[in-house]
């Protein structure tokens, strides 16, 4: 029985891939790379959800440094947004050789489709992925398999190529019929997995780039509440809502003040950066700003180091001006 590693994102695509494989008879390891641009799930990942559901052994590894890199200084640019999907896609490929080899497996399979996104699924793209990523002659990918060349997998009757797929385009009307005639059934929104074609995430990141390269811990952030730069080096994050609230508190790092109010209750507010009077002194007027006491002339909002339970106190007196916020907001 040949054995073989998946790249599974959580999407249809992938999860068709491993579905048709495990039906070939070939023994699947399926391996998810996460990183801190991928939208998060809640409990069980449809990752995991998908292994279960195929009875096959899942990987999880964590790329979020490397992806970062590639973001700030991509080789082969970015797409429409921020999205350096030819770095990516050569950075998972790599990934997933360095598993093959430790595993012991044949071969790399993937759910990529021909001609399904502009910047990394033509013909050129595909090839040049490939060889970029050192894995000419070991990736099958089984969805557009009758469209692109045979692979020594297929010419050696490892796999059966008529038993492959002819997929390709945008549309993914063929998918939605497969997954219901297969019973495919965790898969997450097409074209909804990564932050980086986000135009609103992206316009962040951006500005966030024109200081340079952020932190994984700086760019996780970034997804949650509003951002305000405060000064070169400090940023104040405050959170939209109770829910907001507990994921920035959750991602808060060593040396970070939290700024809150608790008559009237407010958003959280997190200072990172320099802790210096006036950011602190700007930080308690935004969490005065959008909080229930926006109205009055002023507020006692408390603060404390992140990991302290010493809890100090700041006057937020005033209030800041439309354009001094258009100014400070990233």
């Amino acid at each position: 029985m040949p054995k073989a590693i998946g790249l599974v994102s959580g999407g249809l695509d992938s999860a068709l891939a491993g579905r048709l494989m495990k039906d070939l008879d070939v023994k699947v390891t399926l391996l998810h790379l996460k990183h801190v641009f991928q939208h998060r799930s809640r409990g069980t990942s449809l990752s995991q959800l998908l292994a279960e559901s195929l009875q096959v052994p899942l990987i999880e590894q964590e790329i979020s440094e490397d992806l970062l890199s590639a973001v700030c200084s991509p080789r082969f640019g970015h797409g429409k947004n921020l999205n350096p999907c030819i770095d990516c896609h050569v950075l998972m490929l790599k990934k997933a050789r360095i598993e093959m080899e430790r595993i012991g497996a044949d071969f790399i399979f993937t759910g990529e489709v021909l001609a399904q996104r502009p910047m990394s699924q033509h013909r050129g793209s595909l090839n040049q992925v490939e060889k970029q990523a050192g894995v000419k002659g070991i990736l099958l990918r089984p969805l557009s398999a009758k469209l692109l060349e045979p692979t020594p997998m297929e010419t050696s009757g490892m796999i059966d190529r008529e038993k492959l797929l002819d997929l390709s385009g945008r549309s993914r009307t063929r998918q939605l019929q497969l997954a219901q005639q297969w019973g495919v059934e965790h898969f997450g929104t097409p074209a909804g997995g990564c932050l980086l074609t986000d135009p609103e995430f992206t316009k962040r990141l951006e500005k966030t780039l024109e200081r340079g390269c952020p932190s994984v811990a700086d760019a996780d952030l970034l997804r949650y509440g509003r951002h305000f730069l405060l000064d070169d080096n400090t940023k104040a994050v405050v959170g939209r809502d109770s829910a907001d609230n507990d994921e920035i508190e959750s991602l808060a790092c060593e040396g970070d003040i939290f700024l809150f109010s608790e008559s009237p209750p407010g958003p959280l507010v997190l200072l990172r950066g320099t802790r210096s009077e006036g950011n602190l002194r700007l930080a308690a007027l935004l969490q005065k700003r959008y909080g229930k006491a926006r109205d009055r002339e002023s507020l006692r909002v408390s603060f404390r180091p992140v990991g302290s339970e010493q809890v100090s106190h700041i006057e937020a007196q005033g209030s800041l001006s439309e354009e001094s916020l258009d100014q400070m907001r990233i």
